[in-house]
């Protein structure tokens, strides 16, 4: 018998849906081709583009589609904000990282719902994953605060997972998930819906690094995030805790080991879709 899905975005660190109609996609296409328009860029996101009243006409836009959606398959979420991506023909790549700390990582958990609005594979830059890289022994991660896995970027797309995506299908991704994209080598935009979600009970929160070697994490609201001013956030949110900027350099040997001490041994979309990948990692690393 399939495994819940709740079970499945634990174990692997994300879960492949089916969530948008082809009116839906069709819909959000006709969006990107309005708003999005990258003079000289190959990628750009309607919530760093756009000026806000388009950007928070979109994110509405985006929530009444999705909302009804998550609430029946994730009743314990929260749906945040939304932006509409595209990714043009280019060089542009999405180096190896994992997402802000957003809540307390301690006790709660966040997510990215990343759908695409075409199909998708590693030509046109799908969206790539490292299963089970959620539980990996992760830092703070927040403003100017360095990401350790990018230097590593090539390595990662070596071994990580991208999954074929249909228009529609989506990837819901915990934030402390390793993920990357390749660039877009074709002549058709990859246009993506991406939401945040968190656990409704958690709190909203943002990490900034500061000069004197420091991290200080603040409460925050949503506005926070979609008019983002470090300085803004500092001077009139609650300042939860201040703790010491942690050693940020690794070897990818330590990567490594941490890459096969927490991959999934039941890993159902790898056995279904991709009886190659295991194969492929086992070379790599002899």
């Amino acid at each position: 018998m399939q495994k819940d899905i709740s079970l499945l975005l634990a174990e692997n660190g994300f879960v492949i849906l089916d969530i948008l109609d082809k009116n839906e996609v069709d819909y959000l296409n006709q969006l990107c081709s309005q708003f999005l328009h990258p003079a000289g860029q190959d990628f750009i996101s309607s919530s760093h583009f756009l000026n806000k009243d388009d950007s928070t006409y979109i994110n509405q836009q985006l929530h009444l589609i999705l909302q009804e959606k998550i609430s029946s398959l994730f009743p314990e979420l929260q749906l945040l904000g939304g932006t509409l991506a595209t990714k043009r023909k280019g060089k542009n790549i999405l180096k190896a990282h994992n997402d802000w700390s957003i809540v307390d990582e301690t006790t709660y958990n966040s997510y990215n719902l990343w759908t695409t609005l075409v199909n998708t594979n590693k030509q046109n830059g799908t969206l790539g994953v490292i299963p089970g890289s959620h539980v990996w022994k992760n830092n703070i991660r927040g403003f100017q605060i360095p990401n350790a896995y990018e230097n590593f970027s090539k390595q990662f797309i070596e071994i990580g997972y991208e999954p074929e995506l249909k228009a529609g299908q989506a990837i819901l991704y915990n934030h402390k998930l390793v993920h990357y994209s390749r660039p877009n080598t074709t002549d058709v935009a990859r246009n993506v819906a991406i939401i945040g979600l968190k656990d409704k009970s958690a709190t909203l929160q943002v990490a900034i690094g500061t000069t004197n070697n420091k991290i200080e994490i603040y409460k925050t609201d949503e506005e926070d995030f979609y008019t983002f001013n470090a300085e803004s956030i500092r001077a009139k949110n609650q300042l939860l805790l201040q703790t010491k900027m942690p050693n940020s350099t690794l070897t990818w040997k330590q990567i490594e080991a941490q890459f096969h001490q927490h991959l999934p041994n039941d890993f159902l979309y790898l056995q279904q879709t991709n009886k190659s990948w295991i194969g492929k990692i086992k070379r790599i690393f002899q």
